[in-house]
């Protein structure tokens, strides 16, 4: 049976996404995008986390070793998803199907310099250091 994770201000259901970032904080503790907590799935928004505590900046999957980022004091973190929609056509050019892919991009920024990664759709990782342009490839 599937997990119903909901957003406590509004009782919104969110589905779990395979990429979750967590945040883990100066002290230990840690904020999970998608929590288990007290037998209540919680969903948590990126602006509930304080950068100015942060220690580790993980993006983590269910099946894989996480990406784990140290931000400096004073960096600003970044969480997103890239979606890309490709059309497939017909040797005569005519449209036939489309498909949405998603990656899930976790870093952060100081000094105008950008550190990160880009998670595909295929759970390949890659490391980022400017987020601008970043396609989302289809492999064939």
């Amino acid at each position: 049976m599937a997990i119903i994770y909901k957003y406590p201000p509004t009782g919104e259901p969110v589905t779990k996404e395979p990429w979750r970032w967590v945040a883990v904080f100066k002290d230990g503790s840690k904020l999970e995008q998608f929590e288990l907590k007290d037998g209540q799935a919680i969903f948590h928004k990126f602006s509930e986390i304080n950068p100015a505590q942060v220690s580790e900046f993980r993006l983590e999957n269910d099946n894989q070793s996480p990406v784990i980022l140290f931000p400096p004091e004073g960096s600003k973190l970044i969480h997103f998803y890239k979606i890309r929609r490709a059309q497939h056509l017909t040797d005569d050019k005519e449209f036939q199907y489309q498909e949405t892919y998603k990656g899930f991009c976790i870093g952060y920024e100081i000094n105008g310099r950008t550190v990160g990664a880009f998670v595909d759709h295929n759970n390949t990782i890659y490391p980022v250091d400017n987020f601008e342009g970043l396609i989302v490839a289809r492999e064939k």
